[in-house]
């Protein structure tokens, strides 16, 4: 499963499937430009429609408006992600600061059981945030890298 259009030529899939109301949709064909198409993500394809079907099924106002909230959701996230990383890259330094202040703590504890249970579970719950923001901004950096043209440096 990819998203990725050079890949995916690169792999020549033999099959082409779509997500949609609830259901899943296989075709066993070529890709087709319409696959890749940030408009309508597929919407169009999903219902039937596409570049080498004569039919064109238009899509529906519903259809066309959720396309679009949908890719307007992509683009404010998109132009928000530079900021956001450096937020979150500052979030991590803190919380790696912390996470080596209480290692600290933990060596200082000794042999106190109850302490270190303690320091333990802070340990454990800055460890958590920390893993969360990582998370959050492999995803930023993706879609990042997603919305570079294929074959630009950048």
């Amino acid at each position: 499963v990819s998203h990725d259009r050079a890949f995916c030529e690169a792999l020549r899939a033999t099959h082409v499937g779509y997500v949609s109301g609830g259901s899943c949709r296989v075709e066993e064909r070529p890709l087709r430009d319409s696959d890749f198409s940030e408009a309508d993500r597929g919407v169009r394809n999903s219902l039937g429609g596409g570049d080498d079907d004569d039919s064109n099924a238009e899509l529906s106002a519903a259809e066309a408006k959720a396309a679009r909230e949908l890719e307007r959701q992509r683009q404010k996230r998109l132009s928000a992600a530079p900021k956001k990383i450096a937020t979150i890259e500052s979030k991590v330094d803190a919380l790696e600061a912390e996470l080596q202040e209480i290692d600290g703590a933990m060596l200082q504890a000794g042999a106190d059981v109850a302490k270190l249970a303690e320091l333990g579970a802070a340990r454990e719950g800055v460890q958590q945030r920390v893993d969360g923001l990582y998370a959050e901004w492999e995803e930023l950096e993706e879609l990042l890298a997603a919305s570079q043209p294929v074959g630009s440096g950048g």
